[in-house]
């Protein structure tokens, strides 16, 4: 009778054992799959960052090539300044559309920056009369410069986090 009652309460403390067990491995489960899911949120931050950052790097290489051309020929054909603004334009509305996610100072900088660069846009876009005439070096490279300088601050921002 004894043997029979040790192994019964031998048999449940192994049953709750296993039980324990598994509800362990249950909760490391759940937070391996929290940390994995935090860890699949930074990268996609960080991708999205890259992506605001590479958009930034190639508009300023544009500006940059604008300013390249002012103090070589003094003045930007009016086909180039055509092309520029809308484009520029297209580049900076989709800068930080897909994600809010990103830290809140991040956000107020980039949209500080797509205004300051519409504005700069629009100002270019007026000298020149919509892109119909060329535009003089001494008038356009403020703009340029000032569109330049948005983005340098932009960027040190997002690299700063």
């Amino acid at each position: 009778m004894s043997l029979k009652i040790a192994f019964i309460a031998s048999s449940l403390l192994n049953i709750i054992l296993i039980m324990l067990l598994i509800s362990k491995s249950g909760a490391k489960a759940r937070i391996s799959s929290s940390i994995k899911r935090k860890h699949e949120e930074e990268e996609k931050e960080e991708k999205g960052l890259r992506k605001i950052k590479n958009t930034l790097a190639q508009i300023r290489r544009e500006v940059s090539l604008l300013i390249e051309t002012v103090a070589l020929k003094g003045t930007i054909p009016a086909v180039e300044i055509e092309k520029f603004i809308p484009q520029t334009k297209e580049m900076i509305e989709r800068l930080g559309n897909g994600n809010m996610n990103y830290p809140k100072n991040i956000m107020t900088k980039l949209a500080v920056t797509k205004l300051k660069i519409n504005d700069k846009l629009n100002e270019i876009s007026k000298q020149t009369q919509d892109g119909k005439v060329e535009a003089l070096g001494y008038l356009i490279t403020p703009s340029l410069l000032s569109i330049n300088s948005a983005i340098k601050n932009t960027v040190e921002a997002i690299d700063s986090l």
